[in-house]
């Protein structure tokens, strides 16, 4: 199973193609192996129950380390072919929606409100700046082993919402969603992110299944991270940069071409890849732009 597709979702945010809107960087960055989220499913276990129309909620536990490995969550390479890991702890998950105006009848407009909370077992979360023996990793008495922290845990909340109907139609106009999540700073690279965009349908008259959208999310590097990249300058590298967090720009633009084509032609703008790190050679890496190009298929 994958967890990417069954929490934190918003409808409106799919139409976009950025990896971080689609499982953000606050779990991928931080949990071993990114996660149970493509391309790394793992062994799980879900519950979803739904009391009223307007409400529901949901729970699951997956696999620790969907990689295989021992649940750490220090960068490693990931394996090839196929993985049912049950190593590296367990990560547990729970949702609650509230669901006004979903029916087709509805006089309202229709929106989704999430709020969810996680909790991972390993033992192997990694300091991002002070070693086993508490010094500084960048410190030349350093021994390069990270302090290892029992547990890691996130909160995060999702607003999708449509802002306006076109009179007499089902699901032209605009649409808006915004995400935020949270997690402890002293174990984890990204300690917050959040995204938000709009989506209007129908913009053009004689193209009434077109979509054109905006989206942006920006993730912060935590306090633990900063310090080891200030602790690198005290140590002797004295221009090298602290991070801060990285923005990410997207517009879109989907075409139906044909009931079953649908052509999405895009741009993104990426300000302070990787929150500022240098490039190998040691100059200071650029804005990005990427331009992008889907096409999907139905039959």
């Amino acid at each position: 199973m994958s967890a990417d597709s069954q929490f934190l979702q918003s409808r409106t945010a799919t139409n976009f193609i950025n990896n971080a809107i689609s499982w953000p960087t606050f779990l991928a960055a931080n949990l071993p192996a990114g996660g149970p989220a493509y391309p790394l499913p793992a062994p799980g276990v879900r519950v979803r129950i739904k009391p009223a129309d307007e409400w529901a909620f949901q729970a699951a536990v997956f696999s620790g380390d969907p990689s295989g490995g021992n649940g750490s969550n220090q960068p490693a390479a990931l394996p090839t072919g196929t993985v049912a890991s049950f190593r590296g702890g367990a990560f547990f998950i729970a949702e609650a929606s509230y669901l006004p105006n979903q029916g087709k009848d509805a006089k309202g407009l229709p929106g989704a409100y999430r709020i969810g909370a996680w909790y991972h077992t390993s033992s192997r979360f990694g300091d991002q700046r002070f070693d086993n023996n508490g010094l500084s990793l960048a410190a030349p008495q350093s021994t390069g082993i990270p302090l290892n922290h029992t547990g890691d845990s996130g909160f995060y909340g999702v607003i999708d919402q449509m802002l306006y109907r076109v009179p007499g139609s089902d699901d032209q106009g605009l649409s808006g969603f915004v995400r935020a999540g949270g997690v402890p700073q002293d174990r984890n690279l990204i300690n917050f992110y959040a995204d938000g965009g709009l989506v209007y349908k129908g913009l053009i008259p004689f193209r009434p299944n077109d979509k054109v959208g905006v989206a942006a999310a920006y993730a912060r590097v935590g306090d633990n991270a900063r310090g080891l990249d200030a602790d690198t300058g005290c140590f002797g590298n004295f221009f090298f940069p602290v991070r801060s967090g990285e923005t990410m720009i997207e517009m879109m633009y989907q075409a139906q071409m044909a009931p079953w084509w649908m052509l999405q032609p895009e741009v993104q703008y990426i300000i302070r890849p990787g929150a500022g790190v240098l490039n190998s050679d040691g100059s200071l890496r650029p804005n990005a732009w990427v331009i992008v190009v889907r096409s999907a298929l139905s039959f």
